[in-house]
C-alpha cells in the first residue's frame, strides 16, 4: 500500500512498497544510444519519505539483437 502526502507549502512525501509485476524501461542517450530494458516481476520500489530518496530493488532484462557470427 502506498501513502502520498501533498502539504500546502510544496512539500510531497510517499511512503509504502511498491511491488513490480511487469514493466519497461527505454533509456536513450542524446539520440545515441536507446536501449529498452524489461522488468523481472517480483522487485520493488520502498518509498520512505522524499520519492526521490527511495530504495529501488529492481531486475531487468536488455536482450541483445541478433549477431550473425
Amino acid at each position: 500500500m502506498l501513502q502520498a502526502k501533498f502539504h500546502n507549502k510544496g512539500d510531497f512525501t510517499m511512503n509504502g512498497n511498491y511491488v513490480i509485476a511487469d514493466g519497461n524501461y527505454k533509456m536513450s542517450i542524446q539520440d545515441l544510444i536507446r536501449k529498452e530494458f524489461v522488468f523481472r516481476p517480483g522487485g520493488n520500489i520502498n518509498f520512505t519519505g522524499i520519492p526521490f530518496e527511495s530504495d529501488l530493488n529492481l531486475r531487468a532484462v536488455y536482450t541483445v539483437p541478433s549477431v550473425s557470427l
